[in-house]
């Protein structure tokens, strides 16, 4: 068994009825029924109109009611066996009719959701049957229900955990084992009592249960933030396994056979599985990008070698801790409800975890080493370190240094942090003088239009002095009127066209490093050729991705030209399409109905699992491909999915062709068969247009 938790959408805004349409597969027409042996009375749904329901408790706090569609539309209904609930005040009183539950959370509901569709390979119609169960109201209500449950807590931002839990190909739980499971999950999260649905699916290989949960809690109105919910969940997959007797799959935890009794615990030595923790994405980036050491690098190496020095002596103190880190630059402090371990001389570096460290050095297991939290000493904050944090310090890529590279690489980090600092005064005084230079463009422009104002007056009076009656006086007002706006006009374009012509924009690092390594300056020269090894690295990081995807046969649509190419800018392919763009590497993801259609790499488009038998998604990739590749297409990927980009593009009537022979000529068939079909149509049109009367006899 394996848990799953997807990664959450980046805006924040995830969805109950949306997440709860996918499990349930409610945006298809469907018809819900009940599992038997479970009281039709009981379980039958509530329907209603309204998008956000009540909960179970009293009414909403002040800063939770403008959350809330119209309160004026809900009402306090009072029952026995659940207290007080926020209903709509048309939904009828036939709830209370429901079995009384001493504890809502325990009370669920299980459906079957029935629903017809058709095999687009073979035509054929099938029934999909996805069960269903929850501790809500009822299935159709649930999402609104959570909605309101979450508006109770102001703070949290996106209150949706989504996970799944999913069985091996040769095990075929029953829906009672999935559930369980589910629940199992759900109190490893610690969210145990929260409203919930559960979807089973058997439409892959692997049947697997779907969980959709409300972070806040219904009855404390607090919010869960699941930490480490990956180690947690492995775990519970173990304990699942040997209550229901499946295998054991493989993971961060395993069960292991002690003094004859089966005990679920760590795959590996925990000291080892900590030093081969993986960077934070953080640190990835500014290694992977900039080629430059971050503070995780930097403290696991003689940092780390030294604290573990210290925690294996008997009897350990704060203050020997304070002090070794003291002496790398390093400073441990609260952060949280945890520790955190910060560099001592630039505030602008973002701390790591301590535990990321060593896991000793969580907060729970130092304090009970250690006993409660003391801060450094003055001797020791004042202590001068032996060496520092510098995030201009290049990362180490050949294993560990000797004492001349070491001392060549500090002072690298020196020259360049010394550089930065040029950069920005460059930068404030180019932004002193842009702004000076703009208050002497404003005054400039008021002075010019307050003389332009004065000429115009004065010509405008000579004028009129002049003017013999009405009439004239007239004709002449509406023609100074005119000349005025021109001239005003004429002026404000003269003067905009000044400000374009002075403006002085600040370079870029990479500009102004160039001009500085173009006279000369060493520093400039390194920081340039430490720029240009970082582009290489992440060209290169690009092609072995590249290569990797057409070596695992993803379904895409390739360019023939083997350069590296840049993602194509976003566009509305459809009214139905969106599109994410990846802030770190700038692919761009579309969507189709908000779900993953295919990802924009640059030279590929590779089709997200499931779309690439979505005839729409296709055709919305080969739209795009063909404006970024032109006419001829090299299609990768399954049999299966090369058929239906031809198909697709035929139906559609798109202007391409395909690399491979055989996928060419197997649309050229399709359009001779189309053609022919759209001609034995108009044969057919023209007979029945022209219908002679019959000869009488």
């Amino acid at each position: 068994m394996r848990a799953i938790v997807p990664p959450k959408r980046s805006d924040g805004r995830s969805s109950f009825r949306t997440l709860r349409d996918y499990l349930t597969r409610l945006d298809n027409e469907r018809t819900i029924e009940h599992v038997p042996g479970f009281d039709p009375e009981r379980e039958r749904v509530i329907d209603t109109q309204f998008a956000d329901l009540g909960r179970v408790g009293t009414e909403p706090p002040p800063e939770g009611r403008h959350r809330l569609r119209d309160l004026s539309e809900l009402r306090v209904v009072q029952f026995a066996e659940r207290g007080a609930v926020l209903l709509p005040r048309d939904v009828s009183r036939d709830v209370e009719h429901r079995e009384a539950e001493r504890d809502y959370s325990l009370r669920w509901t299980r459906n079957r959701l029935s629903g017809d569709w058709v095999d687009p390979d073979t035509g054929e119609v099938r029934q999909d049957d996805v069960f269903t169960e929850t501790n809500c109201l009822s299935l159709k209500t649930a999402s609104a229900e959570m909605k309101a449950v979450a508006d109770m807590n102001g703070r949290v931002k996106d209150p949706v955990y989504h996970a799944i839990v999913s069985w091996r190909s040769d095990e075929k739980p029953t829906d009672d084992q999935m559930f369980g499971a589910g629940r199992a999950a759900m109190k490893a999260v610690g969210m145990e009592g929260h409203q919930y649905v559960m979807a089973a699916h058997r439409d892959t290989d692997n049947w697997h249960v779907h969980i959709m949960v409300n972070r806040v809690n219904p009855e404390t109105e607090r919010a869960v933030y699941p930490d480490r919910d990956f180690y947690k969940l492995d775990r519970c997959m173990r304990e699942v396994e040997l209550e229901q007797g499946w295998a054991h799959d493989t993971g961060t935890y395993a069960v292991k056979e002690i003094d004859g009794r089966k005990v679920v615990d760590w795959a590996e030595d925990r000291d080892a599985l900590n030093t081969a923790e993986k960077a934070p994405r953080g640190a990835q980036g500014i290694e992977g990008r900039a080629g430059m050491e971050s503070l995780f690098t930097y403290a696991r190496e003689q940092a780390r070698a030294d604290v573990l020095d210290v925690l294996k002596q008997e009897a350990p103190t704060w203050q020997e801790l304070h002090s070794v880190l003291a002496k790398h630059g390093l400073e441990l402090r609260e952060k949280g409800q945890g520790f955190g371990i910060y560099a001592r001389e630039d505030a602008g570096v973002t701390p790591i975890k301590a535990s990321d460290l060593h896991e000793s050095l969580g907060r729970g297991r130092l304090e009970k080493r250690l006993g409660k939290y003391e801060a450094p000493i003055r001797a020791v904050t004042q202590r001068e370190p032996e060496q520092r944090y510098s995030k201009h310090r290049e990362v180490e890529r050949g294993g560990r240094d000797n004492n001349a590279r070491d001392q060549a690489r500090e002072q690298r980090a020196q020259q360049r942090a010394a550089l930065r600092e040029q950069f920005k005064t460059y930068q404030a005084q180019t932004r002193r003088s842009n702004a000076q230079r703009r208050s002497g463009q404003s005054i400039e422009s008021k002075q010019r239009f307050k003389a332009l104002a004065t000429e115009q007056r004065a010509r405008r009076e000579e004028l009129m002095r002049g003017a013999k009656g009405p009439e004239e006086r007239k004709a002449l007002q509406s023609v100074l009127a005119m000349q005025t706006v021109k001239e005003r006009e004429a002026l404000r374009a003269e003067l905009a066209e000044q400000r374009r012509a002075q403006r002085q924009p600040p370079q870029v690092w990479r500009e102004w490093v160039a001009d500085r390594a173009q006279e000369g300056d060493a520093a400039a020269l390194s920081a340039l050729r430490g720029l240009e090894y970082a582009d290489k690295r992440k060209a290169r990081a690009a092609e072995l991705a590249e290569q990797a995807r057409e070596r695992e046969g993803h379904a895409g649509i390739v360019s023939q030209q083997r350069t590296r190419q840049e993602p194509h800018p976003p566009q509305r392919l459809t009214e139905r399409m969106s599109w994410e763009v990846d802030r770190r590497n700038g692919d761009v993801t579309y969507r189709l109905d908000g779900r993953d259609a295919f990802t924009d790499h640059g030279r590929q488009l590779m089709f997200s699992k499931g779309s690439e038998q979505e005839r729409d998604a296709v055709a919305a990739g080969l739209m795009l491909a063909r404006q970024k590749f032109g006419p001829e297409l090299t299609v990768t990927g399954s049999v299966e999915f090369k058929k239906l980009a031809v198909e697709t593009a035929v139906a559609r009537g798109m202007d391409v062709r395909f690399a491979d022979q055989s996928l060419e000529a197997y649309r050229r068939e399709l359009v001779k068969q189309r053609e022919r079909e759209q001609e034995r149509s108009s044969r057919q049109s023209r007979g029945k247009d022209f219908d002679p009367p019959s000869r009488g006899r």
